[in-house]
């Protein structure tokens, strides 16, 4: 028994080590929830309400609608944004889509004007969501998607 305690641990260490500094785990991360789904963003990124510039240079999480649009700041190119915001009914998107399932959500996704930064866009149809995400850190806090 004592033998299968010690293999549990070296398995659990080596799963650790191997994850990476740039990987979002429950350690470096925050869960934010809103129209029922839940992303986890890295601690170090921001957090905005019903806004639409990002705040930090990390990467910020953009949930709502904005109340009105603004110009925002120079914006980097490669700068880690995600938007989560109610469908509009009858929004169109153009583009090839994929249907995926993530942790067990259906989510159609279409690459967006941004894809060379990784900009995507997911559609979450049960929750009448849209994500928007940008940057190349987004692609690993939409796959925390719950």
């Amino acid at each position: 028994m004592m033998g299968c305690a010690f293999a549990l641990g070296a398995v659990t260490t080596a799963l650790t080590a191997t994850a990476g500094a740039a990987a979002v785990t429950p350690q470096r991360s925050i869960a934010h929830s809103a129209y029922g789904l839940q992303l986890s963003v890295p601690k170090l990124w921001g957090v905005a309400y019903f806004q639409n510039c990002p705040m930090r240079t990390a990467g910020t999480l953009l949930i709502g609608t904005p109340a009105y649009l603004s110009n925002c700041a120079m914006i980097p190119a490669n700068a880690n944004i995600i938007s989560i915001q109610p469908q509009r009914s009858g929004a169109v998107f153009s583009g090839r889509s994929r249907h995926l399932v993530v942790n067990g959500l259906a989510v159609i996704t279409y690459s967006t004007a941004a894809a060379s930064s990784g900009g995507t866009t997911w559609v979450v149809p049960s929750k009448h969501v849209v994500l928007t995400a940008t940057g190349p850190g987004s692609s690993a806090v939409l796959r925390t998607l719950a």
